[in-house]
């Protein structure tokens, strides 16, 4: 492995646009003055057709009051969804509710069978979607009988044994799957390379849950994040693949870094310090893992 987070840590002590966007990071409101964003309310929901199954799958983004865990402690290098419009830190349930309602209602008219339900944060972060909110939404998807596949996306420290257990209540029949951005293989890569500082045992304790009540998890895992070239990132990604399948997870969707406006990636390209991935590493990162790990191919769906 050429990789070393001492030598990442030498980059960033030395140059100091990397160190002025961290410390706005650090500041949450001095980040958002640097990327003024105007919340929009619009309904969005987008759909697409799988040829396969010939059946469309619908996609819900939700207007919450945005990623908690952002606000908190400064939002993660990579992520755009804080310089997104989706969210408004001043909306209230009923308002939430009322585009959701709107954009199932289109979904309605397809009979969806997989729905996802995305926001700029957690679904299961009580700030962010109040419980009531998130309850009665759940409520209105059990209603449809045309839907046979929900999936959600959360940090693991905002699932609980109570809410997955009210979620499998209300949705027992039908399929139900969370996604969890797992992105490095360790809590020091993590944390270094996607400032997304969260412990394994977030991950393990929220795995287990799921599993205890039969709900599927799918690891996201960040495909070559800040600081690595590109054989250091096959490394990184072909290892998170075998914590993710450590950990318990279900299914693996690996995540091609994209370049979104307001994040720290899109600084280091503009800067010549990142360089974009290609389709050979992420070939790559599975071809090393099944050659290391071939005994858990058949252990995990990617």
């Amino acid at each position: 492995m050429l990789f070393s987070i001492n030598v990442t840590k030498d980059v960033i002590g030395s140059n100091k646009k990397i160190q002025d966007y961290i410390k706005k990071l650090n500041l949450f409101s001095d980040f958002l003055k640097e990327h003024p964003r105007e919340p929009n309310h619009d309904i969005r929901n987008y759909f697409e057709y799988n040829k396969q199954t010939q059946s469309y799958r619908g996609i819900i983004a939700l207007s919450t009051r945005g990623c908690q865990y952002a606000k908190k402690t400064g939002p993660c290098l990579i992520c755009g969804h804080p310089a997104s419009s989706i969210w408004d830190e001043n909306i209230d349930g009923p308002i939430t509710l009322n585009l959701f309602l709107k954009s199932i209602s289109e979904l309605d008219k397809l009979a969806v069978e997989d729905v996802f339900i995305y926001s700029s944060g957690s679904f299961f972060d009580s700030d962010e979607l109040s419980d009531s909110t998130r309850e009665i939404i759940i409520e209105e998807l059990a209603a449809r009988p045309y839907i046979k596949t929900v999936t959600f996306e959360s940090l693991p420290q905002f699932i609980s044994e109570e809410k997955i257990k009210y979620l499998v209540q209300k949705l027992y029949e039908k399929n139900i799957s969370i996604g969890i951005g797992l992105d490095c293989h360790s809590f020091e890569f993590r944390s270094l390379l996607t400032r997304k500082i969260i412990k394994d045992e977030s991950f393990y304790k929220a795995v287990t849950i799921c599993k205890n009540n039969s709900v599927r998890t799918i690891a996201y895992i960040v495909h070559k994040p800040p600081f690595l070239d590109e054989e250091e990132a096959s490394w990184e990604s072909s290892e998170a693949i075998h914590k993710a399948v450590m950990m318990g997870f279900d299914e693996i969707s690996i995540e091609p870094i994209a370049l979104q406006p307001g994040t720290f990636q899109e600084m280091l390209f503009n800067e010549g310090l990142y360089s974009l991935p290609t389709i050979w590493t992420i070939y790559s990162s599975i071809l090393n893992w099944t050659k290391i790990y071939k005994e858990e191919i058949d252990r995990v769906r990617i």
